[in-house]
């Protein structure tokens, strides 16, 4: 198994060096540890208009970068520590997000701290959440990438981000700053971010076969690349899911398990559906399979229900099921 270790803390190289490796190490599996300065990660799916504070964070100068995989916006600053998983496969990929909590969950304990799974991604301490991530799944494998909130500064997390109202309520609480903590208070002996990091590094060495990969310059100049293109791209980063399209129907509705879609329809003259988009922290694979199944449909529940049934809308939205899917149409 390959171990990579950034010594860069830039959003934008830092998810371009995890896109490069999940290209390109085609045969290995691989563990990467990442910090980022200040920034707002948000998911391929999400409306950023939606889920930040834009007047606060250009006040701040702190950058949004729209990752590959779907899910919520993560505030990241120096004391926040990022792993991602890179899982080949021999069988087909599927998203499991248990799993890797697992490997998260066994690491905290190594610490002797008293964490927890919650939800589809969450990791609890003490009741509050230390950690979430997500998960891209392609023919290759999976990638699955998190955080561990370890001396983040949640005030600056509280003000940077804003979520809907009723995700929060899902959980029971009224604010981002209520349901997080970091993990340094709850250490026996305490630890910077930094010195945290390393005891993850050798954690890591001790449980699985790793060799570290020191990066070439070739490789340097394709993760350049990738980040130019992507990550360091205005276009990429903040795709605006909010424009007006005429006589557009928007509908949203947050499933347990699955995540918020708000989804954008435009009928044409015979009120069947013409275009249609959809945005959200949930976890998607083939979206596109979704929208051409439903182009030409009238929003009836037969029809939509014939259309969706022979592709399975969870493998193209984490755990949504066709029932599921109608309903938001034709709420």
């Amino acid at each position: 198994m390959i171990y990579l270790e950034s010594d860069k803390c830039f959003a934008p190289y830092n998810l371009s060096l995890e896109q490069w490796a999940f290209e390109n190490f085609k045969k290995d599996d691989c563990i990467i540890l990442w910090r980022n300065n200040k920034s707002v990660i948000i998911g391929k799916n999400q409306n950023y208009r939606k889920e930040v504070d834009i007047e606060y964070l250009n006040s701040k100068e702190i950058p949004i970068v729209r990752r590959m995989t779907g899910g919520g916006a993560v505030y990241h600053d120096l004391g926040n520590i990022n792993f991602t998983f890179i899982k080949r496969s021999e069988e087909k990929p599927k998203f499991d997000f248990e799993f890797y909590s697992k490997i998260i969950v066994s690491l905290l304990e190594s610490f002797r701290l008293p964490v927890s799974i919650s939800g589809r991604n969450d990791i609890l301490l003490d009741g509050k959440k230390v950690s979430g991530s997500a998960q891209i799944v392609n023919r290759d494998g999976v990638l699955h990438h998190g955080t561990l909130l370890f001396d983040v500064d949640l005030d600056e997390m509280t003000s940077a981000l804003t979520p809907e109202y009723g995700k929060l309520k899902l959980r029971g609480v009224d604010s981002i700053r209520s349901r997080v903590t970091n993990i340094r208070p709850y250490l026996k002996n305490d630890s910077d971010a930094v010195d945290f990091m390393k005891k993850i590094r050798e954690y890591f060495f001790y449980v699985y076969d790793l060799h570290e990969y020191i990066l070439k310059t070739e490789d340097e100049s394709a993760i350049t690349y990738i980040q130019n293109k992507r990550y360091g791209n205005r276009k990429w980063n903040l795709s605006d899911f909010s424009s007006p399209k005429g006589n557009e129907i928007k509908k949203h509705e947050r499933f347990e398990g699955v995540g918020g879609i708000e989804v954008s329809i435009l009928l044409d003259e015979n009120k069947r559906i013409a275009s249609i988009d959809f945005s959200g922290d949930y976890f998607g694979g083939d979206i596109d399979t979704i929208t051409k199944s439903l182009l030409g449909s009238n929003l009836k529940k037969e029809e939509l229900t014939e259309r969706l049934k022979g592709i399975g809308s969870d493998s193209c939205i984490y755990n949504l099921t066709v029932e599921q899917l109608v309903s938001l149409l034709l709420k």
